[in-house]
């Protein structure tokens, strides 16, 4: 009987030891969380007293990173409600990327959409604006 006892308890500790692993691991996935939402709303705050006029300006103050996407946003909200275009794309990040492919492009009588090719999305993007206006 007391040995019965004993393997009862031996089980009680294992369990218990398994719902603070998982509260461990609760608790560093929001600490780890944290910092980025932090540097979100840091470059959101900077938006706002700084009001940058142009995507540009957050990549040259924070470069690609969490504190960008929020000034970022900040830009985006402030565009009369409408984000900028380049033909029929959204540029999220400027329309350099666009108008250097739509250029590329033209300057190299592209006429198929597989011809444009790069690494750069809206580099492609440009170019397949110029092949399907020509």
């Amino acid at each position: 009987m007391v040995q019965f006892f004993n393997s009862c308890d031996r089980k009680k500790p294992k369990q218990m030891m398994h719902k603070w692993d998982l509260i461990g691991v609760v608790l560093v996935g929001v600490l780890t969380i944290s910092p980025a939402v932090a540097d979100y709303q840091s470059g959101y705050q900077w938006a706002l007293e700084n009001t940058p006029k142009d995507f540009s300006v957050c990549q040259e103050q924070f470069g690609i990173s969490e504190e960008e996407d929020g000034c970022n946003d900040y830009v985006q909200e402030t565009l009369d409600g409408a984000p900028k275009k380049f033909g029929p794309y959204n540029c999220n990040e400027g329309c350099n990327g666009y108008e250097a492919g739509y250029q590329w492009a033209e300057e190299n009588s592209i006429t198929d959409i597989y011809d444009c090719d790069s690494s750069s999305s809206s580099f492609v993007e440009g170019c397949q604006s110029f092949v399907k206006e020509n």
